[in-house]
């Protein structure tokens, strides 16, 4: 029997283009959205799925990769080696997205599940999508911590190894897009290696503007601003570094620019 996880693989694989959205998949398989929502996100977390948000549209795009492929491709291998000399039966009720050799119905025995079945595998469906979706928060919150913990050290290792006088004219950044308490703490970490100027997305574009264009370099959290402060600062001829994740991400980054800096200093 095909788990959750399956049966989204072996749907989209069935597709031309080995993609669709969450709905269209819910709708396909008649499972729960939540089932399908959890499946979603295990799969792209593991590489099995990719996810592509399309302009104008609310609802992101899943396509197949070649490891989600593999992983379908592999099951029915198996299928086939643990029953060489059965040959399945053309089941007419099957879907033409899943493959037929996988489902054995013995003639005697009724092909249509009690409404009883139906209910436990739903339940059963909508269980392992809710317990996947809290795993993947649970792991992209220790993953997070394991970089802002680096981040931390290498910080300390970097300040020691710089001159005790503070220089006179630290580098000048520009941060878009954390709140006052990110802020903060990316401040007490890089007071003595940046110059920092932290812009909210409340504050005035005029503001942005102005700052974006006396800094050496410009930092916009991505997941957090619009499309119209990314554009106000390209109108000043300002590249931003586009930054994706949480403190832990612009923690990283910012480390990485002033090892550059230091680098070209030396």
């Amino acid at each position: 029997m095909f788990t959750a996880q399956e049966r989204v693989y072996a749907y989209l694989n069935g597709l031309p283009n080995k993609t669709a959205t969450q709905a269209e998949i819910a709708n396909a398989l008649k499972m729960p959205p939540g089932t399908v929502g959890g499946a979603c996100a295990y799969a792209t977390r593991w590489g099995y799925m990719t996810k592509q948000q399309v302009e104008g549209s609310k609802r992101p795009l899943y396509t197949l990769t070649d490891a989600g492929r593999k992983i379908i491709n592999d099951a029915t291998i198996s299928v086939k080696k643990s029953d060489p000399e059965h040959k399945p039966q053309e089941d007419t009720n099957t879907p033409s997205f899943l493959p037929t050799h996988r489902i054995v119905v013995p003639a005697s025995e009724p092909t249509e599940p009690t409404v009883l079945e139906t209910a436990i595998d739903n339940l059963a469906d909508a269980l392992v999508g809710r317990i996947t979706a809290v795993v993947d928060q649970k792991i992209a919150g220790v993953v997070e911590g394991l970089v802002a913990r680096q981040v931390a050290d290498s910080l300390a290792k970097l300040t020691a190894s710089i001159t005790k006088d503070k220089p006179k004219h630290l580098p000048r950044v520009v941060v878009l897009g954390l709140h006052k308490q990110q802020m903060q703490l990316v401040r007490d970490e890089f007071d003595d290696l940046l110059d920092i100027k932290f812009i909210h997305v409340d504050d005035h574009i005029s503001t942005l503007k102005s700052a974006v264009v006396k800094a050496a370099q410009t930092f916009v959290m991505a997941d957090f601003v619009s499309h119209s402060h990314t554009e106000a600062i390209k109108s000043t001829h300002v590249v931003p570094v586009l930054v994706r994740g949480g403190i832990g991400a612009i923690k990283e980054v910012l480390l990485a620019f002033v090892i550059e800096q230091n680098e070209q200093g030396a």
